[in-house]
């Protein structure tokens, strides 16, 4: 009991540090608690270089799924882009410092999620209140209270980038997502390689579907050559890259252990390449070649194929830069149907979808076979789309110009 006690008294102590040192205060702030955050925004945003703004504000994941995902449409605005994120991850992505804005999530903090909610909405007002965007566009599967009433207050359009294969008991529940128009005002819904749906947002809101979004294009990938060498491969080796997600898959350990077993199995010359893993290899150290490469999409053509978890971004870059997978969907995720990508991935035959230690062994030995893999890239070739991050920029800048221009309509009329 003391130990517990003692647990929740330093998570305590920790969000509230973290909070003095976001507000200076400890009653609820308001936007004028945040000077130092103001200044330095208006320092690297000048008013005299004034381009349209659009603030991209991702939740808290797992991963860097939602980060990846904006980060991706913001390399196609000409728009000036602000991130601000609850992402303990965002120095992965490797962005100008001065253009990221971090907020610790309520998790993060140990902290109940209506106060959290006070203290972020002023800190996101002040961000606003700064920045000045045209737009704000949100990337998660819950749109927070403070976001909504932020962009309210200020008069600003919210958009929602909404990633489909929602769990069927979650949609079900989700008020938000069956009525959009009371959270944000209008819903962009990226298609999805494993999942074909049809989304119902409720009445009164604009949905646009876009094709599959990915980080970067296929003149970016690096030739075979260049990506071993970046990596480090040696020669003769044949490497399988395994990259099983940042959250719990079911039990991520035995995963990690058969994938890179059942890589060793297929002989001497295959190598299992882990990215990033923060685990103990134990007994499996000697056999794996560990990397950390952002976005990992990059180097593809280093490897023979992929062992993945079925999360949106792992599917669609695998399709999109055609490095065929096995894919063991993460069952513990609380809205994202991995399961069922998965399976619409095995079924349109774009992948291997493994439900068990077993069947991913299988599967990793199937795609050893240079003619099963390649049957699996021919039909990913055959599929694959335009990316969606270029698409969404382009709608996203036509809301712009007509926000711009509705406003100078009304500056003239007054």
């Amino acid at each position: 009991m003391k130990s517990t006690i003692r647990y929740y008294s330093a998570r305590l102590r920790k969000a509230l540090k973290l909070v003095r040192n976001l507000s200076g205060i400890m009653e609820v702030p308001s936007v004028s608690n945040f000077g130092e955050l103001q200044r330095r925004i208006i320092a690297r945003y000048p008013e005299k270089s004034r381009r349209p703004r659009i603030l991209l504000v991702t939740s808290n994941g797992a991963g860097l799924g939602h980060l990846t995902r904006l980060s991706a449409v913001s390399r196609y605005l000409e728009s000036e882009t602000l991130i601000y994120t609850m992402s303990s991850a965002y120095k992965k992505i490797g962005r100008d410092p001065d253009t990221i804005i971090y907020f610790p999530s309520y998790g993060d903090l140990g902290m109940d999620g209506s106060i959290w909610n006070r203290f972020m909405q002023a800190h996101l007002e002040a961000t606003i209140d700064a920045f000045n965007p045209t737009l704000v566009v949100f990337d998660g599967t819950f749109v927070y209270r403070g976001v909504t009433g932020s962009c309210r207050k200020f008069g600003i359009p919210l958009v929602w980038l909404q990633r489909g294969a929602w769990k069927t008991d979650v949609d079900k529940r989700s008020r938000q997502r069956h009525n959009a128009i009371k959270y944000c005002d209008r819903v962009v819904i990226p298609k999805d390689y494993g999942v074909v749906e049809k989304v119902d947002c409720g009445p009164g809101i604009e949905v646009n579907y876009v094709d599959p979004i990915v980080l970067g294009e296929q003149s970016e990938i690096l030739s075979k050559e260049e990506a071993r060498e970046v990596l480090d491969i040696p020669d003769g080796k044949k490497p399988v890259l395994i990259q099983l997600g940042a959250g719990r898959i079911n039990s991520i350990e035995s995963a990690l252990e058969a994938a890179v077993l059942a890589v060793g199995d297929l002989g001497p010359d295959w190598l299992p390449v882990v990215v990033n893993n923060p685990l103990s290899y134990g007994k499996i150290a000697e056999s794996v070649h560990s990397i950390s490469y952002y976005p990992v999409s990059r180097v593809f053509n280093a490897f023979e194929f992929g062992v993945f978890a079925a999360g949106y971004n792992s599917v669609q870059e695998s399709v999109a830069f055609g490095l065929p997978g096995v894919f063991l969907p993460n069952e513990l995720t609380k809205t994202d149907d991995q399961v069922a990508r998965a399976r619409g991935l095995e079924a349109a035959g774009l992948g291997i979808c493994a439900m068990s230690t077993s069947a991913l062994r299988q599967g990793i030995c199937a795609l050893a076979e240079v003619k099963y893999r390649g049957s699996i890239a021919q039909r990913m070739s055959s599929v694959r789309s335009a990316n969606g991050a270029s698409e969404t920029a382009r709608y996203l800048e036509a809301l712009v110009s007509a926000e711009t221009l509705e406003s100078k309509t009304r500056s003239h009329n007054e």
